[in-house]
């Protein structure tokens, strides 16, 4: 199954979907201050994935790995440069990709 490109968990194959669509961005972009109507090629808002994957990290629900991945392409994770409009680009993915 894995030859045919069978996918096992659907959270991790979205996850990094999102984070290749980020590092594209970041690369073109040269950072990661991205519009909030910026839509991927799959038509996903990529700054309401980044605000939550702040979020998580504030929290402590993201994983080492997935840190490490975001530092990697300059992803600013830090509490201290949170924007309060973080929360509305949150709830507004969360709303438009639940």
């Amino acid at each position: 199954m894995n030859e045919i490109g069978m996918v096992w968990n659907m959270r991790d194959y979205l996850w990094n979907e999102m984070f290749e669509a980020a590092k594209a961005f970041a690369v073109k972009g040269q950072s990661l201050k991205i519009p909030y109507h910026y839509r991927t090629a799959n038509e996903r808002y990529l700054s309401g994935w980044y605000a939550e994957q702040r979020k998580n990290y504030v929290k402590g629900k993201i994983s080492t790995e997935r840190i490490e991945k975001l530092l990697s392409i300059g992803a600013e994770l830090k509490p201290d440069i949170m924007k309060k409009s973080d929360v509305h680009i949150h709830e507004e993915y969360i709303r438009k990709n639940a």
